[in-house]
Formats: structure tokens, C-alpha cells, sequence
């Protein structure tokens, strides 16, 4: 009879070999914005839109995380507008 692994197992054995990946340095960067995608998938209150850019597919992709459409478009007008507003010699190179 087949072994039949846990959904929560199985996740966290792929993101464990993920995050082997992920250099020293980004690490806690790293750490720190799956928290807070995570806390939109247990709190009700929390939503988020993870936006995706794939150079080598010339791709861009949107997921929006515990919001509906109204919601993530909200979010990124305001982040597109908050973007226009950053200073251009803060702008070069990573936001968080």
C-alpha cells in the first residue's frame, strides 16, 4: 500500500529544499515577507497582491492573496501611485 503524505508535510519538504536555495544575505528579507504573506492566509483581515516578473519568459503574473478583485486593484493603484512618489535617488535598487 503507498505512503500517503500529509498535504502540510509535502509543502513544507518543497519549501525546505526552497529556501536551501536562497542566499545567506536575503534570508531574512525573505523571512520576513512570508510572514506576512502567511498572515493573509490566517487572518480574515489581512490581504495582499504578490506581483510576479519573469524576465526570461517575459511574464508578469498577479496573485492576489485573500482579496477580491476590487480589493487587489485598490491595493496596487495605491502602490503605483506611492511608487510615482518615491524619490528617484531612494529608488535604485531594492524597496524593503
Amino acid at each position: 500500500m503507498p505512503q500517503t503524505i500529509c498535504p502540510h508535510k509535502s509543502l513544507l519538504q518543497k519549501f525546505e529544499g526552497l529556501v536551501a536555495t536562497i542566499e545567506d544575505e536575503k534570508l531574512a528579507h525573505f523571512e520576513a515577507a512570508i510572514e506576512q504573506v502567511a498572515n493573509c492566509y490566517t487572518d480574515s483581515k489581512v490581504n495582499a497582491v504578490l506581483l510576479v516578473q519573469n524576465s526570461s519568459e517575459e511574464s508578469q503574473s498577479a496573485f492576489a492573496i485573500n482579496a477580491d478583485q476590487e480589493q487587489a486593484a485598490k491595493m496596487i493603484s495605491f502602490m503605483a501611485e506611492a511608487m510615482k512618489n518615491i524619490d528617484d535617488s531612494k529608488s535604485r535598487g531594492q524597496l524593503n
